[in-house]
């Protein structure tokens, strides 16, 4: 079982939607998202509306949870809470979910459609860092946890 606080889940959504909304201005669908209940145990909380739990290969098959946050830019980004083998058992990832197109550069929009995916990864790169700046667990942390533990 995850050993996630409330704590950490707030924090690391709160740092998500900085960095995805700079204005502060949350869509409608995104506020009621984030509407959660805070009386129910985190474990139980990701594993059900509106967070989605789907099985994923990486970086073993899991169950991942996710809470689909979107950005001003695209709105199928999700936070994911991933099971991993470090000493928090998780981790927190951006899903960015637009590495499935590739658009023909002939396309009318293909050129926007890179534009996208470049502003998808530099959030991703951004999110990412900044919750590893406050401890919370990322793959760079569990990357760095390990090296740490190497003679």
């Amino acid at each position: 079982m995850l050993q996630l606080t409330w704590d950490q889940l707030r924090d690391a959504i709160a740092i998500y939607l900085k960095h995805a909304y700079p204005s502060g201005q949350l869509p409608e669908v995104v506020q009621q998202r984030v509407a959660l209940d805070a009386n129910r145990p985190t474990a139980e909380l990701i594993g059900s509306p509106p967070f989605e739990s789907y099985v994923a290969d990486a970086p073993f098959p899991c169950t991942v949870h996710a809470l689909r946050l979107g950005s001003v830019d695209y709105p199928h980004l999700k936070m994911e809470v991933r099971p991993f083998p470090s000493n928090a058992g998780y981790l927190f990832w951006v899903n960015t979910h637009d590495r499935f197109i590739s658009p023909d550069s002939n396309l009318p929009d293909a050129d926007r459609w890179r534009e996208v995916v470049r502003r998808n990864r530099d959030l991703k790169q951004a999110v990412e860092r900044a919750w590893a700046d406050v401890n919370l667990p990322t793959f760079r942390t569990a990357m760095q946890e390990d090296m740490d533990s190497k003679p």
